[in-house]
């Protein structure tokens, strides 16, 4: 768990870092000093929850939490801000208006200002949480493809400013029909469970891989050409290969066909779904030339 509180009073810092630690025993407390530090320490920490002092020199509270709202990676970050007296009320409503999800007056009260830490932490937790399940497939804990298409959007965003190519692979378990047949829609469960193991052991740490559909998978690899992913496909096509599970009625072995396809910097101006097409065009045409093969896009 990462803190980080924000002040330019080096009393008031000490004592916020002295009062959490106690109550927080495991988490990090970072320190910062004015607005510019919280925007560039949030985007550098993540942390969990940012305190922070609405008058500040330099950049105020205020233009710090504008800035952290149009980020992506911040602007899910609780806030509480910190205010000098009543006086500020203004200040108070204009910091929620902008985002800010709590405010606590100074000289700081501990106990209650330890509670309101305390609720907003625990509501971070649960917001992670939700957002986990909305992003994840339940059942092979791959990403669902709400999240691949989000996903692909920005890679797409990305590799077109850098020029890089980007791949991806369409895949889809041989005669998976059958094992639900022959030995009912649990086994079949089971049977994509270690599929999706043993694709998250072939992936790169930055590679995508999400559960598009039924026993179709997709894997996006940003900054990949189409002979390095081939290679990828590969790769999964031998390890599925020695996959083996016993179903209590019988072993399921199990088998996929796979189609790859990319696009360098010239081709990402288009339709992102255009890779989607492509990997799903000749996945198709590996399943016709007898499956347990991968096919490319060319």
């Amino acid at each position: 768990m990462k803190i980080l509180t924000v002040d330019d009073s080096p009393v008031i810092r000490e004592h916020l870092k002295r009062l959490l630690s106690g109550a927080f025993p495991e988490a990090d407390v970072i320190q910062g000093t004015s607005g510019i530090d919280a925007v560039s320490m949030a985007d550098k920490h993540s942390p969990d929850l940012i305190i922070m002092d609405i008058q500040m020199p330099e950049m105020t509270g205020h233009e710090a939490m504008r800035i952290l709202q149009t980020r992506e990676n911040t602007r899910q970050i609780p806030v509480i801000f910190l205010t000098g007296s009543f006086q500020e009320s203004e200040d108070v409503v204009k910091g929620l208006e902008l985002g800010a999800v709590e405010y606590v007056m100074k000289p700081i009260h501990d106990p209650v200002f330890l509670a309101r830490v305390k609720v907003m932490l625990r509501l971070k937790a649960q917001q992670e949480r939700i957002l986990q399940l909305s992003l994840h497939d339940p059942l092979t804990e791959c990403y669902n493809r709400r999240f691949l298409m989000q996903r692909l959007k920005e890679e797409f965003n990305r590799s077109n400013r850098s020029r890089h190519p980007v791949a991806g692979i369409m895949m889809d378990i041989d005669h998976f029909k059958s094992v639900n047949d022959s030995f009912g829609h649990e086994a079949g469960d089971q049977v994509l469970v270690k599929v999706a193991s043993a694709l998250k052991v072939s992936i790169r740490t930055y590679d995508v891989l999400a559960r598009y559909g039924g026993e179709e998978f997709f894997i996006l690899l940003p900054n990949t050409d189409l002979d390095s992913a081939a290679v990828i496909a590969e790769r999964m096509r031998r390890l599925l290969e020695l996959v083996a599970m016993d179903t209590g009625r019988g072993t399921v072995h199990i088998t996929a066909s796979f189609g790859v396809a990319a696009l360098d910097g010239e081709d990402l101006a288009g339709d992102p779904d255009v890779l989607l097409r492509m990997s799903d065009d000749a996945l198709y045409r590996a399943k016709r030339a007898g499956r347990n093969r991968v096919e490319l896009f060319k």
